[in-house]
């Protein structure tokens, strides 16, 4: 039966149904027309691309038989294999939604959809419309005005109300068309029913169904009323209801497909609006947990944490300060962090990279020059004690100072006089002394490299700041940190975490950062996946084996040949899981391996490559045994 609604006149030639495949991703939408196999996925697809997915390959092969019904092979997931896509009901494929829909055209080529006539084609075009609210909204309520807004075009359903879970169990109205504020119109025992069966209850003529002494429903005089549920993936999301107080033929067959359309475009719209809601509340709770204590770091690290609270407790004093740890770790942003807390934080913080300037620079940047002290020495200098009178003096890799200034810091450390060169004169500066290294200065002292009276004289406190590798739980933090200042519209995938959580990080939360902010100006789509993660990334490894030689004692670091070469092999097919997400044959591809190779290096090494189970869901014999066009 038809609604009572008008509808524009169909076109007098007589129509022939057509079936029409839309695609949909978070933020984008495409038709599909042809009457041949075509394949759908990212932005390296070998057929129609949607920039916006997040895998970069193929979703699905999609194929229309000699009656319109298509078939669907989809080529990704946990679902792989071949499904008959059923009008009206939409398929979801991880990011992508597959839906099918008939379209009634006189005559006209389907391609144009400007060119479609009648009341069919306004109704497509109204569904386009509302798909375009997938991209991000950041207010859902003008969203489900618009499906209600549909319900009273194409059903003549007046009022309607949509209620949703509010997370703790309960449920409540959160827009409504037709209604007055607190209207009584509804009956909650409807809304119940509806959530605990999960199935629509449609009420063509209230008086004389089991509904028929709920007063507040009675009491609006309403004819029809008709409750869906919003149920994705099994969870229940809340109810979408409608009704009419005009008397109303009901809904046909194929009008309850269409509504059944309009309420799964719903659901997939709350989905997406309460996935980005529990993102916000999760950075939001992660942030809650950074104790304010904490500083310009991000942590939930033991070890972190109690080298943040030893700075804490000693900003105060004028006690010198030795920050230890790898390069990257953030030492500089301690001093720094160390200096605000002081009763110094009004005065100059004065830093100097010893390890960057020239040695026979080195003392008259420090201590500064007279005029004429050397060649060159056109005017006087102050160096850096001078300029950082009153404040603190950071001193960053003190341990490579050569041992020519070791004597000279050490008075200035110890009495808080320098003698600028070519000058006779001390001069008294009033100075905090912060020093930092990633050496290990007690090797050093034992080596004669270092003076252990200056050793300790420098490090009346000493602390150290972990490297990232020992506090991986603080990745998640520190990316999710990294990328909303650099670009706050992009989000990872789930491979994309997967890399960034298994990564060594070698260069510590510099690299991760610098990773991170490459990523933000080089990616073109809002989910960041691995292959934008690893674009560009310079090789860290080799370039640590390539500056380590020399400088180590011994060079092979204790191994052989065959351990080094087991070694390089672990971590190249460690390298190859994470970029292919876990897939194992395709590693083996990535590696020019066949799988059978692959499979005899992760018994072998296993030692070395380290647990791989959690780099993807999926079952690798899925992979192997994938069948299909791309098979």
């Amino acid at each position: 039966m038809t609604p009572t609604t008008s509808t524009k006149p169909h076109s007098s030639t007589q129509p022939h149904s057509a079936t029409q495949v839309v695609v949909i991703s978070k933020s984008e939408s495409q038709i599909i027309q042809s009457s041949s196999l075509t394949v759908v996925g990212g932005i390296n697809s070998t057929g129609k691309r949607i920039s916006s997915l997040k895998e970069k390959g193929d979703y699905v092969a999609l194929s229309p038989d000699a009656n319109g019904v298509w078939s669907v092979h989809i080529l990704t997931g946990k679902k792989r294999g071949l499904h008959k896509l059923i009008e009206f009901q939409p398929l979801a494929i991880d990011d992508l939604t597959v839906i099918a829909l008939p379209i009634s055209f006189a005559g006209t080529p389907a391609s144009d959809l400007g060119q479609l006539g009648g009341d069919s084609s306004d109704w497509f075009l109204q569904i386009l419309e509302l798909v375009r609210n997938f991209n991000e909204p950041t207010d859902l309520k003008p969203a489900l005005a618009k499906v209600l807004e549909l319900f009273a075009l194409k059903f003549g359903f007046e009022k309607g109300l949509v209620v949703l879970a509010t997370g703790n169990g309960q449920f409540e109205s959160v827009i409504s068309a037709g209604l007055k504020v607190n209207d009584p119109w509804l009956s909650e025992s409807l809304i119940q029913d509806t959530l605990k069966s999960q199935t629509p209850i449609m009420i063509p003529n209230v008086t004389g169904s089991r509904y028929d002494q709920t007063k507040s429903l009675v009491a609006t005089g309403f004819n029809t009323v008709a409750s869906w549920p919003l149920v994705l993936r099994g969870k229940t999301l809340g109810t979408l209801t409608v009704g009419s107080t005009k008397p109303h033929s009901g809904l046909s067959a194929r009008d309850e497909m269409e509504a059944l359309l309009l309420v799964s475009l719903t659901s997939l719209l709350v989905q997406f609006q309460q996935r980005d809601e529990a993102l916000k509340k999760e950075i939001a709770l992660s942030r809650q947990k950074q104790s304010i204590d904490d500083g310009p770091f991000v942590t939930q690290s033991p070890a972190m944490r109690e080298a943040l609270a030893l700075a804490r407790d000693v900003a105060a004093s004028d006690l010198s300060v030795l920050i230890q740890g790898e390069t990257g770790v953030g030492k500089e942003v301690l001093a720094r962090w160390i200096h605000d807390l002081s009763a110094r934080c009004k005065g100059p913080f004065i830093a100097i990279n010893c390890a960057a300037i020239p040695r026979d620079l080195l003392e008259s940047v420090l201590f500064g020059h007279k005029r004429g002290a050397f060649t060159g020495a056109a005017t006087d200098q102050a160096g850096k004690f001078l300029a950082a009178n009153g404040g603190t003096l950071f001193l960053d890799e003190i341990g490579e100072l050569p041992q020519s200034l070791q004597a000279k810091i050490l008075r200035a450390v110890q009495e808080k006089t320098i003698e600028p060169l070519g000058s006779n004169r001390s001069m008294r500066v009033d100075v905090r002394f912060i020093s930092a290294t990633h050496r290990d200065l007690p090797t050093l002292i034992r080596s004669g490299s270092f003076r252990e009276d200056l050793f300790y004289r420098l490090a009346e406190v000493a602390l150290t700041l972990p490297a990232l590798r020992t506090r991986m739980a603080d990745v998640p933090l520190l990316a999710t940190s990294f990328l909303r200042e650099f670009a706050p519209e992009k989000s990872f995938t789930q491979a994309a975490w997967i890399w960034l959580k298994t990564r060594d990080w070698p260069g510590n939360v510099r690299e991760l950062r610098s990773t991170l902010k490459r990523v933000s100006l080089l990616t073109r789509t809002n989910e960041v996946d691995v292959s934008d993660l690893v674009r560009g990334l310079p090789d860290q490894d080799l370039q640590r084996d390539l500056t380590a030689g020399p400088a180590n004692s011994s060079w092979l670091d204790g191994e052989t040949l065959d351990d080094a070469r087991n070694r390089f092999t672990a971590r190249k097919v460690r390298e190859a899981l994470l970029r292919s997400g876990g897939h194992r044959a395709k590693a083996a591809e990535l590696l020019a391996i066949t799988p059978r190779t692959l499979f005899r290096y992760l018994e072998e090494h296993q030692a070395l490559i380290g647990d791989v189970t959690d780099l993807s869901s999926r079952n690798d014999r899925g992979v192997t045994n994938k069948a299909g066009p791309d098979a």
